[in-house]
């Protein structure tokens, strides 16, 4: 069983982290962990949260990475770097793998 499913479900393993988070002397190394175990649970049902590193996972569109920001019907509002809010289909997006983010571009077309 993983930390998510020992936390009761995603939802409340998120106000897990937030409480953590909220305490004046909070476990880091616990919180990185239900933070990363929270980010891969996004990835694997490709569930966005405001903040998430997102590319574009089309082949003539842009490579660098975005931040998300919400969604607007069937479109998602990013932002890139320098603060520009763009929107596009969120058919065209999947989260960003940890070796993107280092790189800080779509490293493959998928």
């Amino acid at each position: 069983m993983n930390l998510i499913e020992r936390l009761g479900g995603y939802e409340k393993a998120k106000r897990a982290l937030e409480r953590e988070i909220r305490l004046t002397s909070p476990n880091t190394f616990y919180c990185l962990k239900l933070d990363k175990a929270l980010l891969e649970h996004r990835r694997q049902h490709n569930i966005f949260e405001s903040g998430d590193p997102v590319v574009s996972r089309c082949a003539d569109k842009e490579t660098r990475i975005f931040t998300y920001q919400e969604t607007i019907g069937k479109n998602i509002l990013v932002k890139c770097k320098k603060g520009r809010g763009y929107c596009y289909p969120k058919k065209w997006f999947s989260h960003a793998t940890d070796a993107e983010i280092e790189a800080g571009k779509r490293l493959e077309v998928g």
